[in-house]
């Protein structure tokens, strides 16, 4: 499960200083002057590696190179290489596969650790460079790098599909409360029509009854009289239907056409 909100953001914050306090103790066990200096630098980078995973992992990169240089110096043994606080280019690689935007970050920083492995065989004895791994131990850290690659790996992907799931259903989500609105949008405006027809209509038959008994109303005021009544009762049986539909307009707002959630499946992660 991927917290999230204020708890999931104190979460990160934990693993990432957890994270940079096993790089410092793993420092603390070596005895060269450089080793706690260059090991503090790495844990110090891991904590912005979620934010800038890409300028992370170049440094401690440099980091690491400038750590094997000082440990082949020919006199003085200022670093050593490798070391347990390596660890830190394996975090610094892993948080580029799963952090990074860009598609080709992930790959780019995979070959840079296998191709900065591959450089420890290598030996050159007239500048003193004497090779710290041979084939088995390459291999061995070619493993090592390729496992943590693709864990990192699949966390992305699995980080990806979920937020595309998350898109999709709140996307979903969107579109059926459009449809509710678009549908109690057409109820209301056929109920204002119908509103309309009937006043319309209301008002019309009052309008002939009150022309006709204004016609008849001093030769026949019985006439007249009838005409009168029709015109209270129709203007009563207008107001009533008014009532009605203005109800019914009241109780559409007040309770809204229910909802069903859409059925596709939702992330967990």
């Amino acid at each position: 499960m991927t917290p999230s909100g204020r708890y999931g953001r104190a979460v990160a914050r934990a693993c990432d200083l957890g994270i940079a306090l096993v790089v410092l103790m793993a420092a603390e066990y070596y005895s060269a002057d450089y080793d706690l200096f260059l090991g503090g630098l790495m844990a110090l980078s891991l904590l912005a590696r979620r934010r800038f995973p890409g300028t992370v992992m170049a440094v401690v990169l440099a980091l690491s190179a400038v750590q094997f240089a000082l440990s082949e110096l020919p006199d003085f043994e200022l670093a050593s290489a490798p070391a347990s606080y390596d660890v830190a280019v394996l975090f610094a690689m892993m948080s580029v596969v799963h952090h990074s935007r860009t598609t080709w970050m992930p790959y780019l920083a995979g070959a840079a650790v296998l191709l900065a492995t591959a450089a420890g065989t290598v030996d050159i004895p007239a500048s003193g460079i004497e090779p710290f791994a041979d084939l088995q131990m390459l291999l061995i850290y070619w493993g090592l790098t390729l496992t943590v690659w693709l864990t990192a790996f699949a966390l992305h992907t699995r980080r990806l599909y979920a937020e595309s799931q998350a898109a999709r259903a709140w996307h979903a989500e969107q579109e059926q409360e459009q449809r509710v609105r678009l549908a109690a949008t057409r109820e209301r405006a056929e109920i204002a029509r119908e509103l309309h027809d009937v006043v319309a209509h209301s008002l019309a038959v009052m309008i002939l009854q009150a022309d006709g008994a204004g016609s008849v109303l001093r030769k026949s005021p019985d006439m007249a009289e009838s005409a009168l009544k029709t015109i209270a009762a129709t203007g009563r049986d207008a107001i009533d239907d008014m009532h009605r539909i203005v109800r019914v307009l009241r109780e559409e707002t007040r309770t809204p056409a229910p909802w069903t959630p859409p059925t596709a499946d939702r992330h967990g992660a």
